[in-house]
This record gives C-alpha cells, sequence and structure tokens, in this order.
C-alpha cells in the first residue's frame, strides 16, 4: 500500500552565463532516490535537448545534447559561434532547460536563468 503524501522529483536549478565567441558547455545530472541513496538514471535511449528561452517563453536557440549516459549526465557544448548573428545584440538574458524525453515522456533535467556576456 502507498503511504498518501506528493511523489515529486527535485529539478536542478542554476543560472548560469554564456560567453561569445567561446565553447559553452552546460550540464546536469540526473539521480533518482533508490531509498537508499541515489543513483544515476541511464540517459542512453533518451533525447536530450537544450534550449534558451526568452523572457516571454519563446525558443531562442536550440539544440540535442551533444552527450548523455548512462552516468546521468546530459551535456551540450554551444559552439563559438552560436551567438554572433546580429540578433543576439539584443538578446541577453531569458531562462534556459535541458530535456530528457523518451516514448512520450518528456522531464526537465535542469533549469535556471541564463545571461549572455561579452
Amino acid at each position: 500500500m502507498m503511504a498518501e503524501g506528493v511523489l515529486a522529483e527535485r529539478v536542478g536549478r542554476q543560472d548560469i552565463l554564456l560567453l561569445r565567441g567561446v565553447t559553452n558547455r552546460i550540464g546536469v545530472r540526473w539521480e533518482r532516490d533508490q531509498g537508499e541513496g541515489f543513483a544515476p538514471v541511464d540517459l542512453v535511449d533518451w533525447q536530450c535537448l537544450f534550449e534558451l528561452l526568452a523572457p516571454d517563453g519563446g525558443v531562442w536557440y536550440s539544440r540535442s545534447c551533444d552527450a548523455h549516459g548512462p552516468d546521468g549526465l546530459a551535456v551540450a557544448y554551444v559552439p563559438p559561434e552560436a551567438f554572433t548573428e546580429v540578433v543576439w545584440s539584443g538578446r541577453r538574458t531569458g531562462s534556459w532547460r535541458i530535456t530528457a524525453s523518451r516514448s512520450g515522456v518528456v522531464e526537465v533535467l535542469g533549469w535556471g536563468r541564463w545571461a549572455l556576456l561579452d
């Protein structure tokens, strides 16, 4: 029998600074409570996505994670040329997130605010 209460997972939250002209590496680790401690979730069969969102929630930048494996890590490498277009001169802040999806299930692995610096 299941005890009464709320079932929820904590989602990693971190604010990040992105630097124009360099490779920015953003990653999160997904772990689950196994009852006697936390263990990484195997992400091998998941699709992971990194997104930068505008203040209104629209997607300004999106790319698949470059690495996601059995250690629970999902990592995106944002290339140096990512923020060189003129439109990025007016895009300085917003929110970010990394999600993992599989079989119709989408999990938010990490999120926070971002700021772009020259």
